[in-house]
């Protein structure tokens, strides 16, 4: 059997051998960047190619946008102040709890659940309405700022975001109760997609409660992670045996509710500093990166992603590298499918819920 998805990142093909309802083989194409976007970059000037590295991957487009700009600043030894750091970082913490809304309102619909589905959708449009509300927010994780946006950032702005992210906590301890509470979600996701709790391969938040545990912010922290209040906050994080669906789904409970301290942190230092308005970098600014090979790592919704880029003799792009974690997520996942139903392995993992279904 040959299934191919057309993602808004390229496409997937996946060869499997099935019987009896389980998968014997699997062989996995992904095409994460199979649209040509690396190639499209070459011989560009690095800032030009931000808007196509956005487009890898499309529910963690900050993400990757903030990655690739750290390459670019640590190059040319620009150092951010610690109001962008703080600001950045809110951004990727706010887009993480984002995602996660995606995967739970995902997993939710799929058990058949009406009252928890509505709740996560209502908590989806809640954050993408505020992200909305920020205005110029894509300023602050690029070098160039797009044309025709107003890119004020005020202390009028962070209020809404402060209050919003207060009513998400509260929204989020809300949906863990009734998930505690709910027996049939129990009943259907208990002991499906089961993981070896020694699984090195894995990235992103369900390898944080496996015994290789890496969180990029906590062991090689950037921006306003190594903030001694954001590390406390992130080794205070609960630690669960995320082996199965159900114990996975609390995981991200979990997560969620220490991404919304994290901004809380941060949004009250932002205001300790006064800072009632950001100018944003100039259009017409250019960037001269020297010759030589520049990486990044950064720690994006659904595991580690690291950037390689090439620069040439022009300080234009010469080759960039992208290995995205559901990439390796797709490739381990494959490894486990003989001993469950296809469907339990892909819906237990954190693979674009937005773009692979069952």
């Amino acid at each position: 059997m040959k299934s191919t998805i057309n993602t808004p990142s390229g496409s997937i093909n996946i060869k499997s051998t099935i019987r009896a309802k389980k998968v014997l083989k699997a062989e996995l194409e992904t095409g994460q960047c199979s649209r040509n976007i690396l190639k499209l970059c070459k011989g560009m000037d690095p800032t030009a190619a931000i808007p196509y590295i956005e487009r890898i991957e499309h529910s963690s487009h900050i993400h990757h946008s903030i990655c690739f700009c750290s390459i670019i600043e640590a190059s040319i030894s620009f150092n951010a102040t610690n109001t962008l750091s703080d600001i950045r970082t809110v951004l990727l913490e706010k887009e993480r709890i984002y995602s996660h809304f995606l995967y739970l309102n995902k997993m939710c619909c799929l058990s058949g659940d009406k009252i928890l589905t509505n709740i996560t959708e209502l908590a989806i449009n809640k954050i993408i309405d505020e992200l909305e509300e920020i205005s110029g927010h894509r300023t602050y994780s690029t070098l160039n700022s797009p044309k025709n946006i107003n890119h004020n950032f005020s202390i009028g702005k962070l209020m809404y975001s402060d209050s919003c992210n207060s009513e998400l906590l509260e929204l989020t301890k809300h949906i863990g109760s009734l998930i505690n509470k709910n027996k049939s979600l129990r009943y259907i996701y208990s002991n499906k997609g089961l993981l070896d709790p020694k699984t090195t391969e894995l990235t992103g938040p369900f390898s944080w409660h496996l015994d290789n545990g890496y969180d990029s912010r906590l062991t090689n922290p950037y921006l306003s992670y190594n903030d001694p209040d954001v590390v406390c906050e992130l080794s205070k994080k609960n630690i669960i045996v995320a082996n199965d669906v159900y114990m996975r789904i609390i995981a991200i409970i979990e997560d969620i509710k220490c991404s919304t301290k994290i901004i809380k942190i941060l949004l009250n230092k932002i205001k300790d500093n006064g800072t009632s308005k950001m100018a944003c970098p100039r259009e017409e600014a250019i960037t001269k990166i020297p010759k030589g090979l520049y990486q990044s790592q950064i720690e994006s919704p659904r595991g580690k992603l690291d950037i390689s880029l090439e620069i040439n003799d022009n300080s234009n792009i010469e080759k960039i590298t992208v290995n995205t974690p559901s990439e390796k997520n797709i490739k381990e996942c494959l490894k486990h499918t003989p001993e469950h139903l296809i469907e339990h392995v892909f819906q237990s993992m954190y693979i674009s819920p937005m773009e692979i279904d069952k």
